[in-house]
């Protein structure tokens, strides 16, 4: 860009990209820094670690149901995936904080963010945020969205795979189609 600001980073189309966007407009303009991953300077050190802590991290139990289109589905909430990684990681010297935020809030959408970040002895350190969609502007959606947000970014930055019978399918219902949707519901003749 013409500016001095860094290029923002190619994303798939969402509803929520025009809400991203300006939030991400926003928080350039002040501190220079796109808010989706960053890093400390080096990271040699914390990426050894958690490579470590890989290796010994079980799979997190996916206990929690919830029905999506009449199909239960299987998630390890936040307290199983924090019982499966923070053993491994605080053994190699990894903490774990998340900080929560309403990012966006406006008559259309009310838009949470959750920052994970992995912290190293080392003083390195690695960040996400993860961004998720309110249902309202009550407090128990937007506690709700910030479990999750806390669930899907404290999986994702340390790769915990989940074990148990309808695991969460990571989406791929929300991409069919209305007829493969349709079919989801329909109960079969056996």
């Amino acid at each position: 860009m013409s500016d001095g600001t860094p290029d923002r980073p190619q994303r798939n189309s969402l509803a929520l990209d025009p809400l991203i966007d300006k939030w991400l407009d926003d928080g350039r303009k002040t501190t220079g820094e796109s808010m989706m991953f960053n890093t400390s300077e080096t990271t040699a050190e914390i990426t050894e670690a958690l490579v470590a802590a890989q290796e010994e991290m079980p799979s997190a139990l996916a206990e929690t149901v919830q029905t999506v289109s009449g199909t239960p589905r299987m998630y390890p909430d936040i307290n199983a995936l924090l019982q499966a990684v923070r053993p491994a990681l605080n053994h190699h010297g990894i903490a774990v904080v998340q900080g929560a935020s309403v990012s966006v809030s406006d008559a259309a959408c009310t838009l949470v963010s959750v920052v994970t970040r992995l912290n190293h002895t080392s003083g390195e350190w690695m960040e996400s945020t993860c961004y998720v969609k309110a249902k309202d502007t009550s407090a128990w959606s937007i506690g709700s969205a910030i479990s999750h947000a806390r669930r899907y970014g404290l999986q994702g930055m340390t790769a915990c795979h989940s074990v148990g019978e309808n695991v969460d399918d990571d989406g791929a219902t929300a991409q069919l189609g209305d007829a493969q949707m349709e079919a989801l519901d329909t109960p079969s003749n056996e």
